[in-house]
């Protein structure tokens, strides 16, 4: 029997809650633009019509840091009843009871806004979605977080693997502005994060922005974490304020600041711990929303941004950092180090609201962006790929590569595919999962003609045991090996056409798993294949 080297971790359970499946409610205009809608475009239960949306009054803050008893469960507890009525609530309700039968799923809350509803919508506080029922604040339970998506159109990263987070904590406190004790700052990041496993920490002290990009441009980082004063008013661009050669304040817009950032592909997640940093100017005061610092963040690419949407006491901001951190450095993705973090402010001793003011805007399909150094470094031991002695069947096999795809272990999962397209090579499925493998994450485009052709070769021999009933999924991998692969490359696209085999993928069965793993792994830009897979994708 050929043994096959796989990490002795994926025998295991994964971390609690480690997978999620989306349900995204979708805000839009109406062909009008006199009127806001939401609906489920997708989840687990399937879609939702859409229904009116009615922005509640915003809940009264009573100083920076604290809200006004029961308040927060009283705006919580509107704001969820006006998403989730009717045919939504059913939606919603029936995702959450699978969550009882499977401990190890978790059910991720994707906001997404388009462009024009953005400034509407941005500085409602979501993360105080209140389940009244249950007494339930959904972004402080691990297995319901609470995300922001700002539609734009980029491509979607591939997730790699680190052997150490190499994160980068920038400090400014400009000395013509409220002094920033930044020494006690760094001691407390040092203390509550430099201790934290798989964490590289570095500095950047009295920062310029010609300094941060200096720094950035000599030394790959994965995480920037920025401490210092931020604003967001009205129509005016969000920013964050830098120092000068003298010490005084520069006021970096989120545009520049982008830019700046643009471009270095190692830089997978953007902190800003400064005030108003997650909010977006006023589309009815005719500001842009995506001049505010977080959404140009995101404009220019960044997969993800934690930013705040109110001031932050030094105190929540250092429990937070603490929890988050640690979260990630122990393999969590953004999603559950978010809600650690919430939940390490909310049982500190000073309880206040400032949980609710990290915000998580996730432009990926999921949060876990990096494969940290503890599962890197995970020792192997032989494991039957499949053998009918010890009662392992082929769909168990294809289980564990496909938990390997989803740490990013391409390499290991090639292997178990490869082992089972021996024993099993009838299986039609096994074919189509090791030519995912085979692209490792990348662009078709990316990868050499040899390897197209290896590629192809596994594809072809999926289709032919389907015998003439192919699913939407193989029709789909196709089309984006032509569209990505020759037509980017200048190459010629042999008939069928691109069109054509999208044709033949309208009539072709649907495969919810499989178009999910299409999606997240052949990482193209929005184009007319991908298109077609998130309308398949919407309406399972």
């Amino acid at each position: 029997m050929r043994q096959a080297q796989v990490p002795s971790k994926v025998q295991q359970p994964l971390r609690a809650q480690s997978c999620f499946d989306d349900l995204s409610l979708r805000f839009e205009l109406t062909p009008q633009g006199d009127e806001i809608t939401v609906r489920i475009d997708s989840s687990p239960m399937g879609s939702s019509q859409a229904v009116p949306f009615l922005v509640p009054s915003l809940p009264a803050w009573n100083g920076d840091f604290y809200v006004a008893e029961g308040e927060a469960q009283r705006f919580g507890d509107v704001l969820f009843r006006s998403l989730f009525t009717g045919e939504a609530r059913e939606r919603l309700l029936t995702c959450l009871a699978r969550l009882e039968a499977q401990p190890q799923l978790g059910l991720r809350l994707r906001l997404k806004m388009v462009p024009e509803v953005v400034g509407l919508l941005a500085d409602i506080p979501w993360e105080l979605l209140y389940r009244a029922e249950t007494r339930d604040f959904l972004s402080l339970n691990v297995r319901t977080p609470v995300v922001r998506h700002l539609e734009v159109q980029r491509a979607m990263p591939s997730r790699r693997q680190v052997e150490r987070l190499r994160l980068l904590v920038v400090l400014s406190s400009p000395r013509d502005m409220d002094p920033l004790d930044l020494e006690l700052e760094r001691q407390r990041i040092e203390v509550g994060v430099g201790c934290v496993p798989g964490i590289e920490l570095n500095f950047l002290a009295g920062a310029t922005l010609g300094s941060l990009r200096q720094r950035v441009r000599d030394e790959p980082f994965d995480v920037m974490h920025f401490v210092g004063h931020g604003t967001c008013h009205g129509q005016s661009a969000g920013a964050v304020l830098f120092e000068d050669a003298t010490g005084r304040s520069v006021a970096v817009s989120g545009e520049v600041l982008a830019e700046n950032l643009k471009g270095f592909e190692e830089l997978r997640l953007v902190v800003l711990n400064a005030c108003e940093s997650a909010n977006t100017p006023s589309l009815d005061a005719g500001g842009d929303p995506f001049r505010g610092v977080a959404s140009a963040l995101l404009m220019a690419g960044a997969p993800a941004v934690v930013a705040m949407q109110r001031p932050i006491s030094d105190e929540a901001a250092v429990t937070f950092s603490h929890a988050f951190y640690d979260g990630l450095g122990r393999g969590d993705g953004l999603e559950n180090a978010v809600t650690e973090g919430r939940l390490a402010v909310f049982s500190s001793p000073s309880v206040s609201w400032e949980w609710s003011t990290p915000v998580l805007f996730l432009g990926c399909p999921n949060g876990r962006l990096f494969v940290p150094w503890a599962e890197s470094r995970v020792s192997t031991e032989p494991l039957p790929v499949v053998a009918e002695d010890t009662g392992q069947s082929p769909q168990d096999g294809i289980a564990t590569a496909l938990e390997l795809m989803d740490y990013r272990r391409y390499d290991e999962a090639q292997r178990v595919l490869q082992g089972l397209s021996q024993e099993q090579p009838s299986r039609a499925e096994i074919w189509f999962y090791l030519a995912l493998s085979r692209l490792q994450g990348k662009r078709p485009r990316s990868l050499r003609p040899n390897e197209i052709r290896q590629l192809e070769a596994d594809l072809w021999q999926a289709h032919h045991l389907y015998r003439g009933e192919e699913p939407a999924h193989l029709w789909l991998f196709a089309a984006l090996i032509k569209h990505d692969f020759y037509r980017l490359n200048g190459l010629r696209v042999i008939s069928p056409s691109v069109d054509e085999v999208l044709l033949e993928a309208d009539s072709a069965g649907k495969d919810e798993m499989a178009l999910r793993y299409l999606s997240e792994h052949v990482p193209t830009p929005q184009n007319k294949v991908r298109q077609r897979l998130s309308v398949y994708l919407g309406g399972l």
